[in-house]
Order: C-alpha cells, then sequence, then structure tokens
C-alpha cells in the first residue's frame, strides 16, 4: 500500500508496478551570514523534514522544520544557525 507495493495474498510476497519515488539529493549548500543555505530536489507536493546533528556519533537527529511540498521539485531552506560543524538530511514524507 506505500508507494504502489503490494503484498501477495498467498505466502506474503511483496511486490511492485515499478513506482520509484526519488529521494531528496542536495543541489546547493551556501553559508550567508553565520548559517547555510540549503537547497535540494524533491518530489513534489511531499513534505520535506529538514534534521540535523552537530556530530555524527550523536544517536539522534534533531527536526529544524518542516518545508510544504509545492507543485515543483525545488526545495529550499535557511538555517540562522552560527554552529561552526553541522550535518544535515530531508526526510520525504506523503502529504495527507
Amino acid at each position: 500500500g506505500v508507494n504502489g507495493a503490494f503484498v501477495a495474498a498467498v505466502g506474503g510476497d511483496v511486490g511492485s508496478p515499478g513506482t520509484i519515488v526519488n529521494v531528496p539529493s542536495f543541489t546547493g549548500v551556501t553559508k550567508t551570514g553565520g548559517g547555510m543555505v540549503l537547497s535540494w530536489f524533491t518530489q513534489p507536493n511531499w513534505t520535506n523534514i529538514v534534521q540535523f546533528k552537530n556530530n555524527l556519533a550523536d544517536p539522534n537527529w534533531t527536526t529544524l522544520t518542516n518545508v510544504p511540498g509545492d507543485n515543483t521539485s525545488a526545495a529550499s531552506f535557511v538555517d540562522p544557525t552560527t554552529s561552526t560543524q553541522r550535518f544535515y538530511r530531508v526526510i520525504l514524507n506523503l502529504n495527507p
């Protein structure tokens, strides 16, 4: 039931009609005024959850914001942090 996938009635095999969701891919990271401007390609009309860690050894990611998708495949966010080091990731959620 996710992205067109289905489970067989007998045996529990999982199948798909071939639909693949493109994962976000960063197209730019630019330093500006003590922060960072993040830009990425995404899925149109999906919500983008922007998260960060200051240290990759930290066990948890912290959510900065949710960037609502529109009808384009481009998204961006300005993180005004003054941290000297920060790691980012973007998670996609299908809009209800």
